[in-house]
């Protein structure tokens, strides 16, 4: 791997201390050409010094996405964590918008459907978020706190989980309302911050990081959230049964050239529910045609679980966790120590 010309990216390639952060040097080689990462790193080694690397491994972030926020399932969330020994330490409140969301997840939207995506950005933009700041209290034995949690989160996909991963416990239903969202590895944790934050942002969150104290509940910062949004259901089948209610109050004061429009509103939900994907600008044309909003809660939900999400024969531009290389001893994996 070429080294950096940036000074603070270069100490990473002395002895491979990059190694800490990633097991994956392609995706190191990716990152390192990014604004938003050099800055945090930057920021990162100036407010936790010699520690950074060893703080990085000891900590993890997980955001609480709108639809979390929408659906009321914080609380759940952070007994989750408390009973897989994470320990919330500091809450930071954000609002995803275009580049943020592009930025943050460019290397695995490559293989979305631009239709997934459209309705992805209408969650995003729906509610404000909150991210949480992690420290693992009972690291397991190879792998740094973000891959743990990684671990214990679950696909965003739901077949590839387990009623025990936390996405599963949260009632995520598809690719789209996954509800939570964590970096896989340390390198991961630099990058999503300097995606999301500013410079000052990012020095108060890094030095939440080496604070000393119990888990935290950030209570106010969620009550806060819950009172400004109002609250809805992740179900589809509560969606669909939504529409459907819509549909025929229309229905009984329709003229007959607006009641075949509605019935054809009706067909596409029907041939959804039977294995058929939704067609996203089809699905809009026609709701507008019926005076009905595309963005709705409702609308959203059902398009969320059958719009077609990825592009056949496609793989991410970054496949991998890392995980396996952990695991197989690739990663440096610091001494714990007393954070200070």
């Amino acid at each position: 791997m070429p080294a950096s010309a940036d000074p603070h990216l270069a100490q990473l390639d002395t002895d491979e201390r990059w190694r800490a952060l990633t097991t994956l040097p392609a995706k190191l080689s990716l990152y390192r050409d990014e604004v938003s990462f050099r800055e945090s790193w930057r920021i990162a080694q100036e407010v936790l010094g010699t520690q950074v690397l060893t703080v990085l491994q000891q900590t993890t972030l997980l955001t609480l996405r709108p639809e979390a926020i929408l659906a009321r399932k914080a609380d759940d969330c952070l007994e989750f964590l408390r009973r897989h020994d994470f320990a919330a330490i500091h809450a930071e409140r954000l609002r995803y918008d275009r580049n943020s969301i592009r930025d943050l997840w460019r290397y695995q939207w490559n293989v979305a459907q631009l239709d997934s995506i459209e309705v992805s950005d209408l969650v995003h933009y729906r509610a404000p978020a909150l991210m949480l700041v992690l420290r693992d209290l009972h690291p397991a034995p190879g792998t740094p706190a973000s891959l743990r949690l990684t671990a214990v989160k679950g696909t965003s996909d739901p077949t590839g989980r387990t009623p025990r991963h936390l996405r599963s416990v949260l009632g995520a239903p598809n690719r789209v309302l996954v509800v939570i969202h964590a970096p896989d590895e340390p390198l991961d944790v630099v990058r999503e911050l300097g995606v999301l934050f500013d410079r000052a942002a990012l020095r108060r969150v890094y030095a939440t990081m080496c604070q000393e104290g119990a888990d935290t509940t950030p209570r106010s910062e969620i009550d806060d959230l819950y009172r400004s949004t109002e609250r809805y259901s992740l179900r589809v089948d509560k969606a669909i049964d939504a529409l459907r209610r819509e549909l025929r109050v229309r229905a009984s004061i329709a003229d007959p050239g607006r009641l075949a429009l509605l019935g054809r509103v009706d067909d596409r939900l029907s041939e959804a529910e039977h294995g058929g994907h939704l067609d996203w600008r089809g699905w809009v044309e026609d709701l507008d045609n019926c005076g009905l909003a595309y963005d709705s809660w409702p609308s959203t939900v059902v398009a969320s679980h059958h719009v077609e999400h990825t592009l056949p024969g496609v793989r991410p531009l970054i496949p991998e966790t890392g995980r396996r290389g952990w695991l197989a001893g690739d990663g440096l994996l610091l001494p714990r120590q007393v954070i200070r």
